[in-house]
């Protein structure tokens, strides 16, 4: 049986698709007796000139225009014998761009949250830092800032029951100390009863004062007070009631610019553990490890606080900021408020046997009557018998923690180098081949065409293994 063939010298991949251009070599051949469709062996009278061995590829119009890769030429009695075998995916390559296939990966294309697993990590790490100035608080001293001061207090205009809190700002504080330590002439003690000096050895007004605390920021006063309440007494001093709330909620910050993987160009799932760690320091919070599954949409983390200004208690609480939306992702708390120590001194100028410490004990009666307490000729004693005496209420919080600039410390995995052309991305959809120039790997393909079973098989084989769209 005698009919046409084209050979040609052919350059691509074994898994190819790619057909032959151009008009080739046309020859006229002779079939060998039972050959089959899929491996024809063609017989060729080239004369003796002829050497026909760098020609690699056939196609037979005859047969469906099948392609054939020449596997094999032999010479044998002035005649060349071409052993082929069909190359099912150039044969029938319009069938398979015109398929719809789940492809799982692809250099034309592919989906970045996806985790690709072809390529490991590398020893070498990087590191960016991206430093914010410290978003809520202001104060950075006890200069500025609140003092917020917990007194026991008959004031019914306060809030907190039997204690008031008042706020104070630094000068204030400044002056409410004066008045506390400087004389004793808000107990309005007559000197005739009592001294100056015994009065001050004996009364303690720090006692009504429950807590003092410093805050870095300024809250939004309640009313204002034209006088301090303590015990039965009242100083006058021009401040302001603690915020019937009773606590202080900061604006919202937004931490833009959070660097991203130097790799994540190959996909957004390099931003994700364990090819990248997050940490914000945000003191006094200190170092929060961040879910770094967050930032496969955004790079956008929103910060906000609470404080109660009675505890001193701060709650963090952080959101990722998605399409808008915001989704929290950590709380923490913290202590916010420094406790501010309160100190009185009590001071005899008296040593024991000195012939005025009968004048101390002949005053304590005249006292205990002023003060309402108990008897205080023991106090008088004490206190003569005592050079310095110091009650201390509290202990001083550190500055530190307000001093440190928020940051995001951010730690990179180097990935090998990857080879898209040969190896493709993860693109997990479902395609049509021919949108999908190159290199192409399917799931579970399904061909549909009139080849025979054994090239679908080398059809769906190769499309599953990895093959070229060309």
């Amino acid at each position: 049986m005698a009919f046409t063939v084209i050979l040609y010298q052919i350059l691509k991949d074994k898994n190819s698709t790619k057909r032959p251009s151009g008009p080739g070599n046309p020859y006229t051949v002779e079939l060998k007796d039972q050959c089959s469709v899929v491996d024809p062996v063609l017989v060729f009278n080239f004369g003796q000139q002829d050497y026909p061995s760098g020609f690699n590829y056939v196609c037979i119009p005859i047969f469906e225009n099948r392609c054939y890769w020449i596997t094999n030429w032999q010479y044998f009695r002035g005649l060349w014998t071409a052993t082929c075998h069909v190359d099912a995916l150039a044969s029938w390559r319009a069938d398979i761009g015109n398929s719809v296939q789940y492809v799982t990966r692809s250099a034309a294309d592919f989906n970045g949250s996806v985790v690709d697993r072809m390529y490991p990590t590398l020893a070498g790490q990087t590191f960016s830092t991206t430093i914010y100035n410290h978003p809520f608080f202001t104060a950075r001293d006890f200069t500025d800032g609140v003092y917020i001061v917990g007194i026991v207090s008959d004031s019914s205009t306060g809030y907190g029951g039997g204690v008031t809190y008042y706020q104070m700002t630094p000068t204030q504080m400044q002056q409410f100390r004066h008045y506390m330590l400087s004389d004793i002439s808000w107990a309005n003690i007559s000197a005739e009863e009592v001294s100056e000096q015994l009065s001050k050895a004996l009364l303690n007004p720090y006692q009504y004062v429950v807590s003092c605390k410093w805050f870095p920021f300024v809250p939004t006063p309640g009313h204002n007070a034209a006088e301090v309440s303590f015990g039965w007494w009242k100083i006058d001093l021009y401040t302001a009631f603690m915020g019937a709330s009773g606590y202080w909620d900061s604006e919202p910050v937004i931490l833009r610019g959070i660097a991203k993987h130097p790799q994540s160009s190959r996909g957004g799932y390099l931003n994700l553990s364990p090819y990248t760690r997050r940490t914000l320091y945000c003191y006094p919070w200190g170092a929060i490890p961040i879910d770094t599954s967050v930032f496969a949409q955004s790079n956008t983390l929103k910060a906000q606080c609470s404080v109660d200004l009675v505890t001193g208690d701060g709650i963090l609480y952080l959101y990722a900021v998605k399409d808008s939306a915001d989704v929290l992702i950590t709380t923490l708390t913290a202590k916010i408020g420094l406790d501010v120590s309160l100190t009185q001194i009590t001071l005899s100028q008296f040593t024991t046997g000195d012939p005025l410490q009968e004048a101390l004990q002949a005053g304590g009666a005249a006292l205990s009557a002023v003060i309402g307490g108990e008897s205080v000729s023991g106090v008088a004693n004490a206190a003569v018998s005592t050079l310095t005496n110091t009650s201390t209420k509290g202990t001083n919080g550190g500055l530190m923690a307000f001093n440190q600039d928020m940051r995001i410390v951010s730690q990179f995995f180097d990935i090998a180098d990857e080879d898209n052309e040969h190896v493709g991305r993860p693109l997990m959809s479902r395609r049509v081949i021919s949108t999908l120039p190159g290199y192409i790997v399917c799931s579970k393909p399904h061909i549909e065409c009139h080849a025979t079973a054994d090239e679908i098989g080398e059809i769906e084989s190769a499309m599953s293994s990895g093959f070229y769209w060309e």
